[in-house]
């Protein structure tokens, strides 16, 4: 990534209601606590016209097809490299709720070609330094949700992005984190790792 000495690329990982931006904020107070510049982003970018749509076809609003929601999915990250690269140069930290795992995961569940998955996501070019994966039983995170939608509420589709998620992430590496009890000893075992690198 370059730039400044233990600058770090942060992604988290996991499924609907695993913790993931309690994480963000913890880690984020935790840094800015030592006196490191922290920027934290979550995807997709609801400001961003590919993320819109995305949100569209979530909200019910708009329907589109499988293909055409990775395809929204790849330029909504596409779209963002540049800024996410000039983020790494200016800040110590930067932090992604959901990144290219999440959109790999989601869509091998949905049914989708792992091959032409693979081959969109080889598009992205600002890589993260760290990867995590917060991982909990669907069942645990749909009793920590007031509302879901039509994807967090199909236990069968959070199983097959659970389990996309880990094999995916053993083989590239992620750090993978039981997510099933507190956030606090969710954020323990992640910030244990990452104190090493400091």
């Amino acid at each position: 990534m370059g730039g400044k000495k233990n600058q770090m690329l942060i992604a988290i990982e996991g499924i609907d209601s695993a913790g993931k931006s309690t994480l963000t904020k913890n880690l984020t107070e935790y840094y800015q606590s030592q006196g490191k510049t922290v920027h934290f982003f979550h995807f997709p970018n609801k400001n961003g016209i590919f993320g819109q749509e995305i949100y569209r076809h979530y909200n019910q609003e708009k329907t589109y097809s499988k293909e055409c929601m990775e395809l929204l999915h790849t330029l909504d990250k596409m779209s963002m490299q540049e800024q996410l690269y000039e983020w790494c140069q200016e800040y110590d930290i930067v932090i992604l709720d959901r990144y290219i795992l999440t959109q790999y995961a989601y869509a091998i569940a949905s049914g989708l070609n792992e091959k032409w998955v693979k081959n969109l996501i080889s598009c992205f070019y600002v890589m993260p330094d760290f990867g995590f994966i917060l991982d909990l039983p669907v069942e645990v995170a749909l009793k920590r949700r007031k509302v879901s939608d039509i994807y967090e509420a199909n236990l069968d589709f959070q199983e097959g992005v659970r389990w996309a998620f880990l094999l995916r992430g053993h083989e590239i590496g992620y750090q993978i984190i039981d997510a099933s009890e507190t956030p606090q000893k969710t954020y323990e075992q992640v910030i244990k790792i990452l104190k090493k690198e400091e």
